[in-house]
């Protein structure tokens, strides 16, 4: 409400000044800018009326001839007309002005209000959300121990407060009656020097006495009552605070097994998983990267092959080439001296055979050792092919021992640590 009534009130005051400037404007547009002279309408009018009554007029002196006439230039129109034009936008843009400030204070409080809603509405949502979790866990019952512990305080309070009272009271009831006393014994001291007013002041206090006397016994009791009261309250208070420390310490001892249930079934979970990865997960990767390396290595021999095969095929090319052009030259040097011998046989170029180096666990190197023409290869290959399959070997075996223990241990470690987050939770 207090944003409404500010912006209602500066709306109004804006209407009103938007109101007051547009009548101004029409009364300034409506005045009329006429040329002619008084005297000119005073002159007509007599003229009318002679002809009217058809007599000569009286001569008189005339006031145009002696007042002299206004007059009203076109420029003096223009000028007003252009500062009706001016005032008039004038007051239009100090009117659109007014309406945008107007507009943007308005969507600022709005914003303003609307954030507050959306503040309270969160705040409600978070209270019914705690709510419904106490409830849950059972700690709506602390809650309402709490509330009774804080009754029972303010109730001894009082009760201690009430009992000060009755006590105070009680004190100047035994204090009246022992001053009553006092003044009864002094008479009786002087009893044989007694006059009137003092017969009738013992008397007095005698009636007194018996007020004072029940008054005090009644005063008594009250404070007794008061007192009883106080320790009444207290003892319910103390009773109080064990229901409320046994019923938190019941609410935080099922809270506890809750966690340490919870954190073994994440621990048993983290475990499972681990066998999981051991049994399932970890021999496909395996294989998985085994038969990666494979292929990769007989993609390389198949490379490397066919790139010794293409050399050897040029050197044996080019060694072709010069034993012709060697043998030329031989039969033109011979020609002349003694008849051409005949042609010496091409030299023979012995072709290095080729050896792809495969894995031993592949099915092409398995093969080739089960063949009978396998026993026949030198054992250079079979040196050469040996120590590269153990090196790929023991590669596999490093990368597949250090991924299994770090799958192991980040397993553990994370476990652990859910468990003591959850432990520490629950505390």
């Amino acid at each position: 409400m207090s944003v409404r009534f500010p912006l209602a009130q500066s709306c109004r005051a804006c209407l009103r000044s938007s109101r007051q400037a547009q009548w101004r404007l029409s009364v300034l547009h409506q005045r009329p800018f006429s040329a002619t002279p008084r005297g000119a309408d005073a002159e007509t009018a007599s003229s009318a009326n002679l002809a009217s009554t058809g007599s000569a007029p009286a001569p008189q002196p005339s006031r145009a001839s002696s007042l002299p006439l206004p007059s009203s230039p076109p420029s003096s129109e223009a000028t007003a007309h252009s500062k009706l034009v001016e005032a008039r936008e004038l007051a239009q843009r100090q009117l659109r002005h007014l309406l945008a400030t107007l507009d943007s204070s308005a969507r600022k409080q709005a914003q303003a209000f609307s954030a507050a809603l959306r503040a309270l509405e969160i705040e409600r949502k978070l209270r019914e959300a705690g709510a419904k979790i106490n409830q849950a866990t059972g700690y709506e019952e602390i809650e309402r121990l709490r509330n009774g512990v804080a009754e029972k305080e303010r109730a001894l309070l009082d009760a201690r407060e009430q009992a000060i009272l009755l006590k105070r009271d009680y004190t100047e009831r035994v204090k009246l009656r022992a001053d009553s006393q006092r003044e009864v014994n002094d008479l009786l001291q002087r009893k044989p020097t007694w006059n009137g007013p003092d017969v009738l002041r013992f008397t007095e206090l005698v009636q007194q006495e018996h007020e004072n006397e029940r008054a005090e016994a009644k005063a008594k009791a009250e404070m007794e009552a008061g007192e009883e009261a106080v320790e009444r309250g207290f003892s319910d208070l103390m009773q109080a605070i064990l229901e409320r420390y046994h019923e938190e310490q019941v609410w935080s001892d099922k809270i506890r097994s809750m966690s340490t249930y919870g954190s073994l079934a994440i621990t048993g979970l983290n475990v499972l998983l681990f066998i999981v990865t051991l049994l399932l997960i970890e021999p496909w990767r395996r294989r998985r990267l085994v038969q990666n390396v494979e292929e990769r290595l007989r993609t390389n021999s198949q490379q490397g092959h066919d790139a010794t095969q293409a050399q050897l095929e040029t050197l044996q090319h080019l060694l072709q080439q010069t034993q012709a052009s060697l043998d030329a030259v031989a039969a033109t040097t011979a020609g002349i001296a003694a008849p051409p011998p005949a042609p010496p046989s091409p030299i023979p170029v012995p072709e290095t055979p080729f050896t792809p180096v495969f894995d031993s666990t592949s099915p092409e190197a398995v093969a080739a050792a089960s063949s009978p023409g396998s026993t026949e290869t030198g054992p250079s290959s079979t040196a050469s092919q040996q120590p590269h399959s153990r090196v790929v070997e023991q590669a596999l075996a490093a990368i597949e021992g250090h991924e299994v223990w770090a799958a192991g241990a980040a397993g553990a470690v994370g476990g652990i640590a859910i468990a003591a987050l959850v432990s520490l939770l629950g505390r």
